[in-house]
């Protein structure tokens, strides 16, 4: 995942993720599926800090701990805590479980799993001062890269068009938008199938069915499995930078679009209200004894 920076604009920016808290945005409703996903999505501001979320951070499992201590600087550290954070509250929830009880462990290409019976998919993204996690019965795979400039001739040869020309009535407006569509929907599709990213599947030979606007097929590796389901949608356009998401799915899976907002506030106190279980649970068996 690339990094593009975290923005400044605090006071224009954290008005509208006040207003978000609690919000989930419908933009359309999917008659695919049985099974929901569920989608939340967290903008940490360049007003947090690690001092804002050191007791929080060292309540992590030291192998998580561990993990975010290699990053150099601290808005990598942060989006990192960030990405557990939201994780782990969405599991915690969906389960009923306490943060203790979320053990993770890692499988092939390195890809996290939750070390639990009948445990839910999941998968996180992150870009810019956005972290996007998706929560799953089955298989399932995120992406979200902030949309920002992008040298023309380089993002046309990664397309497999000409380098001095672009599709034919395109602006480049249009031509960085289809870009980040196709970037994230190759990313989406990779991270399901479990591999990530690589030189076996370059930009330009990624070629998604489309099955109506913004949704596409896509074909499993595994033979005799039923198509992806991938959709490509914004998020929060109404906030000073655009974004663009990819979800990749099975069909027997559910996501009708709905993002629900967070601010690093809401994320810290609904962690700390999961940390609250494990006290809680520590405390009644101490009383059984």
């Amino acid at each position: 995942m690339s990094f593009f920076g975290i923005i400044g604009r605090k006071n224009e920016f954290s008005r509208h993720l006040y207003l978000n808290l609690s919000y989930s945005r419908r933009i359309f409703e999917s008659s695919e599926g049985v099974w929901p996903i569920d989608v939340s999505a967290v903008f940490f501001h360049s007003f947090s800090t690690e001092k804002d979320w050191s007791g929080l951070i060292s309540a992590f499992h030291p192998a998580e701990q561990a993990r975010i201590s290699r990053f150099a600087r601290e808005e990598d550290r942060l989006r990192k805590a960030a990405s557990h954070m939201l994780l782990a509250i969405m599991l915690g929830e969906k389960l009923g479980a306490g943060y203790r009880e979320l053990i993770f462990r890692r499988g092939g290409y390195g890809k996290p799993y939750l070390d639990r019976d009948q445990a839910p998919q999941f998968n996180v993204s992150a870009s810019g001062a956005l972290v996007v996690c998706a929560v799953a019965q089955a298989e399932v795979g995120i992406d979200v890269e902030r949309v920002a400039p992008f040298e023309a001739s380089a993002m046309r040869l990664l397309l497999g068009h000409s380098e001095s020309e672009g599709p034919a009535g395109s602006s480049e407006q249009e031509e960085l938008e289809a870009f980040y569509e196709r970037w994230t929907l190759l990313e989406s599709w990779l991270k399901a199938e479990g591999t990530g990213l690589h030189d076996e599947y370059p930009l330009a030979a990624f070629a998604p069915k489309p099955i109506a606007p913004k949704r596409f097929h896509m074909e499993a590796r595994q033979s005799g499995t039923v198509p992806w389901i991938l959709t490509s949608s914004n998020v929060a356009p109404s906030v000073p930078e655009q974004y663009a998401l990819a979800v990749c799915r099975r069909p027997e899976e559910n996501w009708t679009e709905e993002v629900l907002l967070l601010d690093g506030e809401e994320l810290a106190k609904r962690f700390g209200a999961l940390l609250s279980r494990d006290a809680r649970y520590a405390e009644g068996e101490n009383n059984k004894r």
